[in-house]
């Protein structure tokens, strides 16, 4: 897991670097794409350096791209019609929460090999990196992970050792701070439209207007884990 979390967090610093320099060229597009594409980077990156001293490093990354992301290219509550939700990472990487399924008849494959992990002839171990030939496992390319990329079968490559599930039967879904599967997490917290009212509202603000999101302007208070014990209001606040 951590040569995951190390591998995404030099992406992030690469992108961010890019960003901060078509941003002085002035290609500002370009440059917005590539810093809020760091911005997943550094969330992935704290996902699978949690409970390592480089995790916070990676907040720290996440932080500081975050708050050059506002000043730079402003940000917004996402909204779909009347409806507003929080879906930007470097706010939903500070609630430390995700989900992990209760499964049964659970059928999973080794993204080195494509074989049943528990196999005896699947002798690759999970968090390595081995090199392998692309194939398809999941749905997905094991080079790079993505659903369709320009990797061909047959490739080579370095090969990151995980287990994707490619059947189950899911029992239940609970929520806990610290996933099994490092990027199972929360990607959207709806926002009530009645808290915006109250608060904007008497501003002359109605339902279906943009809403400006100003969380990284403020100084970062730390990460917290989802607690059960909480209200909803006190684990999404």
């Amino acid at each position: 897991m951590k040569e995951q979390g190390e591998h995404h967090l030099r992406e992030g610093q690469s992108l961010m670097a890019r960003a901060r320099l078509q941003s002085m060229l002035g290609e500002v597009a370009s440059a917005e794409e590539l810093a809020r594409g760091a911005l997943k980077e550094f969330w992935a990156a704290m996902n699978w350096l949690e409970g390592t001293p480089e995790f916070e490093v990676a907040h720290y990354r996440l932080d500081e791209a975050g708050r050059w992301i506002r000043q730079t290219f402003g940000c917004r509550l996402t909204r779909e019609g009347m409806d507003y939700s929080r879906t930007c990472p470097a706010d939903l990487a500070h609630i430390r929460a995700g989900m992990s399924p209760g499964m049964k008849n659970v059928i999973r494959e080794c993204t080195v090999c494509g074989q049943d992990p528990r196999s005896p002839t699947c002798r690759h171990i999970l968090g390595r990196t081995y090199p392998a030939t692309r194939r398809v496992v999941g749905g997905r390319c094991n080079l790079c992970n993505a659903a369709a990329c320009g990797h061909h079968d047959g490739e080579r490559g370095d090969v990151y050792c995980s287990h994707w599930i490619t059947s189950a039967e899911i029992d239940e879904i609970s929520l806990v701070p610290r996933p099994a599967q490092p990027m199972a997490r929360i990607y959207r917290v709806s926002v009530p439209t009645t808290e915006l009212v109250a608060t904007l509202g008497p501003r002359g603000w109605m339902p279906g207007m943009d809403v400006s999101c100003d969380r990284c302007l403020t100084a970062c208070h730390g990460v917290r884990e989802y607690d059960p014990s909480r209200t909803s209001e006190e684990n999404w606040a």
